[in-house]
C-alpha cells in the first residue's frame, strides 16, 4: 500500500482543481473553438468545400469535448497516430483500475484530466485532413509576445550591456539576477489567465521587490554547484514552460551561462504539441528568432543574432525528437520517467544540471499529490533524481513542499490565494 498522499482532484469543491475543471478549462476550450472557427474561411479559400467541412468537423469535436468537461462525462480512449498513443491507453487503464471505474473529469486526478484535455485537443487536430499542423494558441502567443515587448527590450539592454564584460567579482550576482529573472518571468502564463492578455511584468526591474515572495530560495546551492564543476563538457538542460517573456528570459539566462564560461552547452526541452496555451513548441524557437531579427530595437536584434549563432554552433540545442519529448505531454509524474521514458531519463542523467521551469513541471515533479507543505523536496520527488536538478516555479496550483514549520500558515494570513496566483515562488534544488 502506497504511503503517498492522494492526488489533487476536483472532488474537493473548495480547491483550485475544482475551479480549473469547472470554469477555467471550459473557458480555454471556448477560446480554442473560436480560434479554430476563424480558420474555416482560410481553409475554404485554400481547399474549397472539403477544407471548410474539415474545419467545421474540428470545431464540432472540440465543442463536444467542452460539453463533456462541463457535464462530468467519462474520458474516452484516445486513438490516433501520434507517438504517445500507447502511453495514453496505459494511463487510462491505470486510472480505471485505481478509481474502480472509467475516469470522469471531476473524479479523476486533476493532473491527469488537465493533460488529457490538451492531448484530446491535439487528437481532434491530427485526425483532421487540413488542420494537423494548426496551433490553436498561435495568436494568443503572438499577442503575449507583443504585450511583453517593453519588458524584453529592458532585459535585452541589461543583458547586452553586461554579457561581453563579465567580471569575476560580479559573476555570482549576475547569475542570481538572471536566474531570478527567469523565475519571475514564469508569472506570465496564458493557461492561468485562460488566454487573457495583460501587460507582462518586468522581472528585471522588480527583482528587489519580488525577493520577499520567494518562499524557498536555494539559488546559492545552484550557483555553488555550477561554479565548482570541473569538466570540459558542462551541459545544462532546461525543461521549458511558456513562450514570450519567459522563454526570452530563459535564453538570456542560458546565454549568460555560456558567456560566463560556466557551461559549454545548453539543451532546451519544449513540448511536441500545442500545450497549456502558451508552452514552447519547437517551431516557436524559429518564430522567436524571426521576431527578434525584425525588431526595431537594436538590443533585441543583437540578442537574436547571438542566439542564432549559439544554435548554429550547437552551443544551444532544441531537443525536438517527439519520441523523447512526448513524455512532457503525458500525465505521468516524473518519478515514472525511468520506466515510461527510459531513453529520456538516460539522456537527462548525463546532464550537469537540469532546470525545470514553471508550475506544471513542478506538479509533475511532486506527482501533484496533496503533500504536507513541510515535506522535503527530496521526499516529494519520489525517487526521481537523474542528475543534479533545480525547479524555478511561481505557485499556480494547490501544492508546494519544502516549507518551514508554520511558514504556510504565516503566508495564508497575508494572502489566502497564495498558492494559485503566481505571486509567490520557490527555487528548490537537489544536487
Amino acid at each position: 500500500m502506497s504511503s503517498h498522499p492522494l492526488p489533487l482532484s476536483a472532488l474537493d469543491t473548495s480547491s483550485f482543481a475544482y475551479t480549473t475543471i469547472s470554469k477555467r478549462l471550459p473557458e480555454i476550450l471556448a477560446k480554442i473553438v473560436d480560434s479554430c472557427h476563424r480558420q474555416i474561411t482560410n481553409l475554404e479559400k485554400t481547399h474549397g468545400k472539403d477544407g471548410a467541412a474539415d474545419g467545421v468537423a474540428v470545431v464540432s469535436k472540440i465543442s463536444r469535448l467542452r460539453s463533456r468537461v462541463m457535464t462530468d462525462k467519462c474520458l474516452e480512449e484516445i486513438e490516433d497516430s501520434f507517438v504517445d498513443v500507447e502511453d495514453w491507453k496505459n494511463s487510462m487503464c491505470l486510472q480505471t483500475k485505481q478509481l474502480g471505474d472509467t475516469p470522469t473529469w471531476f473524479t479523476a486526478p486533476w493532473l491527469y484530466v488537465e493533460c488529457y484535455m490538451y492531448r484530446y485537443l491535439y487528437h481532434c487536430l491530427i485526425e483532421s485532413k487540413f488542420m494537423q499542423d494548426f496551433d490553436p494558441f498561435l495568436d494568443m502567443k503572438s499577442q503575449s509576445y507583443e504585450a511583453s515587448r517593453d519588458a524584453m527590450e529592458d532585459l535585452s539592454t541589461f543583458f547586452i550591456s553586461t554579457c561581453n564584460n563579465i567580471k569575476e567579482e560580479t559573476m555570482q550576482q549576475l547569475f542570481m539576477d538572471f536566474l531570478k529573472i527567469s523565475l519571475w518571468a514564469n508569472r506570465n502564463d496564458l493557461s492561468l489567465s485562460c488566454g487573457a492578455h495583460t501587460s507582462a511584468i518586468n522581472p528585471h526591474q522588480s527583482l528587489n521587490t519580488f525577493q520577499q515572495f520567494i518562499l524557498v530560495d536555494q539559488s546559492n546551492q545552484v550557483w555553488q554547484h555550477l561554479a565548482n564543476l570541473k569538466s570540459s563538457k558542462i551541459r545544462v538542460d532546461i525543461v521549458l514552460d511558456n513562450f514570450g517573456m519567459e522563454f526570452f528570459s530563459d535564453l538570456v539566462f542560458a546565454d549568460f551561462l555560456l558567456s560566463a564560461q560556466l557551461v559549454h552547452q545548453v539543451v532546451f526541452y519544449p513540448k511536441p504539441i500545442p500545450w497549456f496555451v502558451s508552452d514552447v513548441m519547437p517551431r516557436d524557437v524559429t518564430t522567436l528568432l524571426e521576431k527578434l531579427a525584425q525588431s526595431d530595437n537594436e538590443n533585441m536584434r543583437a540578442c537574436g543574432e547571438r542566439w542564432k549563432g549559439r544554435f548554429d554552433a550547437k552551443e544551444f540545442l532544441i531537443e525536438d525528437d517527439a519520441s523523447l519529448i512526448k513524455f512532457f505531454t503525458l500525465a505521468n509524474p516524473f518519478s515514472d520517467m525511468s520506466h515510461v521514458a527510459p531513453q529520456l531519463h538516460k539522456q537527462l542523467s548525463t546532464s550537469s544540471l537540469i532546470i525545470f521551469k514553471g508550475d506544471l513541471n513542478y506538479r509533475k515533479l511532486v506527482g501533484d499529490l496533496n503533500w504536507d507543505t513541510t515535506t522535503s523536496f527530496r521526499d516529494a520527488l519520489m525517487g526521481f533524481h537523474p542528475a543534479p536538478m533545480c525547479s524555478l516555479r511561481t505557485l499556480k496550483a494547490d501544492v508546494v513542499v519544502g516549507l518551514e514549520d508554520g511558514q504556510a500558515g504565516q503566508v495564508e494570513k497575508l494572502d489566502t490565494d497564495w498558492l494559485t496566483t503566481g505571486k509567490y515562488a520557490v527555487i528548490q534544488s537537489l544536487m
